[in-house]
């Protein structure tokens, strides 16, 4: 038989004990489950976990189109399409676009992501060379490595089915 030594030259006892269940225990499982809840929900908010959809692109755009300051409107855009520095510059949205607060776009098609189709039912009266609500955007759409969905070629028509005119690509 093995004989125990006292863990100090003044304890009778001759094992350590940790403390079992008790009022510590209840404490640092609250401050656990506290500290995660903190950390999930600093995770949720400070980054959208899913990307950036297209519907929330497209409303996106149409923000920053209702406003007269569009130095933001080329955030829309894929940095890797030709036009990008153009827009980044500062470009001619009004060219396309005249300023207004009243553009509505509404998707219309969305299942193919290279020709998602959009309708300008508000606007002012030449919006792309047609007259909303006889007024469409085709966006070829992109993701980049945030998984968020760009413009990456946008063009106007006068129908949703076809005849489209490049703007930006």
């Amino acid at each position: 038989m093995v004989s125990k030594k006292p863990l100090s030259p003044t304890s009778s006892k001759s094992t350590f004990e940790l403390p079992t269940g008790g009022n510590d225990m209840k404490a640092r499982n609250i401050l656990a489950i506290l500290v995660g809840t903190a950390l999930l929900a600093w995770a949720l908010t400070s980054c959208n976990l899913l990307g950036i959809s297209i519907d929330q692109r497209v409303a996106d755009f149409q923000n920053d189109l209702n406003t007269p300051d569009r130095s933001n409107a080329y955030q829309n855009f894929d940095p890797n399409m030709t036009e990008y520095s153009y827009l980044k510059s500062g470009g001619n949205f009004a060219a396309e676009f005249p300023i207004a607060s009243n553009y509505t776009l509404n998707v219309v098609s969305e299942s193919n992501t290279s020709a998602v189709i959009v309708q300008v039912s508000s606007g002012p009266g030449s919006t792309v060379g047609y007259t909303p609500p006889n007024c469409y955007l085709n966006l070829s759409m992109t993701k980049d490595s945030s998984n968020n969905w760009l413009i990456s070629t946008l063009s106007g028509g006068g129908t949703s089915g076809g005849g489209w005119t490049p703007i930006y690509n």
